[in-house]
């Protein structure tokens, strides 16, 4: 819970990926912004809390991203994922 009342995403981000474990995905690879670096190791260590290796996440660190839909830049909404 963060200071101003709102819910982090850090409780339904962990059960997605235990969620892929439990489907057999040896290998979990997440694309998140930059500023979420000091996301990975809470990621890994509530992994490994749930008895799994935190090792099998991998995080790949974007600084920026545009998107494209038929040749125009799409407007992006982090917080929805939609534009």
């Amino acid at each position: 819970m963060r200071a101003n009342g709102q819910k982090t995403y850090f409780a339904p981000d962990l059960a997605y990926h235990l969620d892929k474990r439990a489907r057999h995905f040896e290998h979990l690879i997440d694309v998140w912004g930059a500023d979420h670096h000091g996301y990975i190791p809470r990621m890994r260590a509530g992994l490994m809390a749930t008895g799994e290796n935190g090792n099998c996440l991998e995080v790949c660190l974007m600084q920026f991203v545009s998107l494209y839909r038929g040749g125009e830049k799409v407007p992006m909404a982090s917080a929805t994922g939609s534009s």
